[in-house]
């Protein structure tokens, strides 16, 4: 099922929504890729049939070349920037 990812959030699944659909910056966390991508996946699939129209990531790692940009607070906001984020790594919560 595609929204077994988020199961446990069926009492914030009208904000998840909300969130979403306004293509306001997102961070999915996680334990695994497979997880946090397929909660991406979800996520976007709550607006279903209107498309998500904003970029995203379903699994980004510090490694990931625009991980530099995201970091500083100052570009988050940039346009082009991904406002929907899967993530594994701790790091990203600081």
């Amino acid at each position: 099922c595609t929204y077994s990812a988020l199961s446990g959030l069926v009492k914030h699944l009208w904000h998840i929504w909300e969130v979403i659909l306004l293509a306001e910056p997102c961070m999915v966390f996680g334990s695994n890729p497979e997880i946090v991508a397929s909660s991406v996946s979800a996520c976007m699939d709550l607006i279903y049939p209107l498309p998500y129209s904003a970029d995203y990531r379903p699994y980004f790692t510090i490694h990931d070349p625009e991980f530099g940009e995201l970091q500083n607070a100052a570009h988050c906001k940039r346009e082009g920037n991904p406002t929907l984020v899967g993530v594994t790594n701790t790091y990203f919560l600081k």
